[in-house]
């Protein structure tokens, strides 16, 4: 199933996306807004991170991308405050 067919499903649930970022454009944008540290886990690194060895049996393939970041502190010149996205990578598939 593609991205947009997954984002449709959301739409007709009542929960529409109102977003659509590719990873490494938002990376990019993040890091030319001042964002310093930036985090993008795809859905194998989020499994690792939450699930741990509870992971086995999760099927694991392209789709959503939780991505952290944060500017540097103020008295670095940023606001400190972290902030966080969904992206999804419109170029991949699943079935």
């Amino acid at each position: 199933m593609d991205v947009m067919a997954v984002a449709a499903r959301a739409a007709a649930r009542g929960e529409p996306w109102l977003s659509l970022f590719d990873p490494p454009e938002l990376s990019k944008m993040l890091r030319n807004k001042g964002f310093g540290v930036v985090e993008d886990l795809g859905l194998a690194e989020i499994a690792e991170r939450f699930y741990g060895a509870l992971k086995q049996g999760i099927v694991i393939g392209p789709g959503a991308h939780i991505v952290r970041a944060q500017k540097t502190p103020l008295w670095f010149g940023g606001s400190g405050f972290p902030i966080y996205s969904l992206a999804m990578d419109p170029t991949r598939t699943s079935d």
